[in-house]
């Protein structure tokens, strides 16, 4: 799970390696981190656990 998260108009897409040059690529290496729990998210799958969770506790407190 290589790139950078873009966040536009609501809506989240991965932009993979953007601006890759060499080795400036490997010396900072960037992560997404759930603040809530601390975790890092690392796969699809984390990410999208993440956000059924955050949905349901929408949908749960507006009723």
């Amino acid at each position: 799970m290589s790139g950078v998260w873009v966040f536009k108009n609501g809506v989240i897409r991965l932009v993979e390696n953007p601006n890759q040059s060499g080795a400036d690529s490997y010396s900072r290496r960037k992560v997404m981190v759930y603040l809530p729990t601390g975790e890092v998210v690392s796969s699809y799958s984390m990410l999208e656990q993440i956000l059924q969770s955050i949905k349901s506790g929408l949908y749960s407190n507006s009723q």
